[in-house]
């Protein structure tokens, strides 16, 4: 099933054990930091046009992907990588955006230790 069959998918990190000198805490969020590099170095930044698959094109020829202008919002003048937004149901306040994969969102929240997929067709409000 597409992502974009729904809105967005949320991840939350599995609790952590404490490991040597390190506390529950301590392990959590070096794994959170973890994932997040991973994540990071797995997505691309840029425009629609670098997106393989654009399944609502008009046949212009330009940028025709749906969630074009979330994708320009979202890489021009973003430099603290910090979005709120609202895709269907779900509401994120100040989560880090690691990057993108096609027309999928990839965010992350470290006070909740979640990863967000979330379908760029679908953002209905972003700040």
């Amino acid at each position: 099933m597409s992502l974009c069959a729904l809105d967005a998918l949320a991840i939350q990190a599995a609790e952590a054990e404490a490991e040597g000198d390190l506390s529950e805490e301590e392990v959590a969020a070096r794994n959170f930091r973890t994932i997040q590099s991973i994540l990071t170095q797995g997505s691309t930044q840029g425009s629609c046009a670098m997106t393989p698959s654009c399944d609502c094109c008009d046949g212009s020829g330009e940028d025709c992907c749906c969630s074009a202008g979330v994708l320009t919002a979202l890489s021009q003048g973003n430099l603290s990588r910090q979005v709120s937004l609202v895709a269907g149901p779900l509401v994120l306040n100040e989560v880090t955006l690691l990057g993108r994969v096609g027309n999928v969102l990839i965010l992350a929240n470290p006070e909740d230790d979640r990863i967000y997929f979330v379908c760029a067709n679908s953002v209905q409000f972003i700040a």
